[in-house]
């Protein structure tokens, strides 16, 4: 069961929470930030300040079993709302933003500096016609089990019938390749970070044609 909602303030931190832990051995963050400690409380950090504006201009389908929140999908339209310093600041997410640098140490900044250059570097066709899949996430009890397939394709309905033509995503941790090829996305790009120590696999998805009926 899913349902797209607008959170409240500490819904937002019980979110947080979930997702730094979803991501907590996502093999890019372990790479970005060696000690476990600090990249849990960074991961914290930086989902509070994502979320604080995705709440506001963006998705966030929770995810339930038994009325208890497992899991999260969040969106937003990158043309429309993109994720910049200003955002941050209407959103009051600069604290946030401010801990999450602390929490990551001067000498990881430097591996996010080449992170974002790489990324930054990705060609999307059609990106009005888009919306970018931020994060997914499920508790750890609760994985494994196919909960989210049904919440994901609900998802990409309500997007089509809002009249988006492709659901965008990236990820920087191979294992996740097989979990969004057997959603039917498709790789359109890999980037290496300057060093080759980093890879971003940008992927999409179809929501008009053969492809989504298939997929229906």
């Amino acid at each position: 069961m899913s349902a797209l909602l607008k959170l409240q303030k500490n819904e937002i931190k019980e979110m947080a929470n979930t997702m730094s832990d979803a991501f907590l051995f996502h093999k890019n963050f372990v790479y970005l930030i060696g000690n476990q400690k600090r990249r849990k409380n960074a991961l914290y950090q930086l989902f509070l300040m994502m979320y604080k504006m995705i709440n506001r201009y963006g998705f966030i389908f929770v995810v339930s079993k038994e009325q208890v929140k497992i899991g999260y999908i969040t969106f937003l339209d990158d043309t429309k709302y993109p994720m910049n310093f200003m955002s941050v600041v209407k959103t009051k997410g600069v604290l946030h933003f401010i801990m999450f640098l602390v929490h990551s140490g001067i000498r990881n900044l430097f591996k996010f500096k080449k992170y974002m250059q790489a990324f930054n570097k990705a060609k999307h066709d059609s990106l009005n016609e888009a919306i970018h899949l931020y994060s997914t996430g499920i508790k750890k009890e609760y994985r494994g089990q196919r909960l989210m397939s049904g919440p994901f394709k609900d998802s990409f309905d309500y997007f089509k019938e809002l009249g988006y033509r492709k659901i965008r995503l990236e990820t920087s941790d191979p294992s996740n390749i097989a979990v969004y090829e057997k959603l039917k996305f498709r790789m359109t790009e890999t980037i290496n970070s300057k060093d080759d120590l980093q890879t971003i696999y940008f992927f999409e998805l179809e929501l008009w044609g053969e492809l989504w009926v298939f997929l229906k």
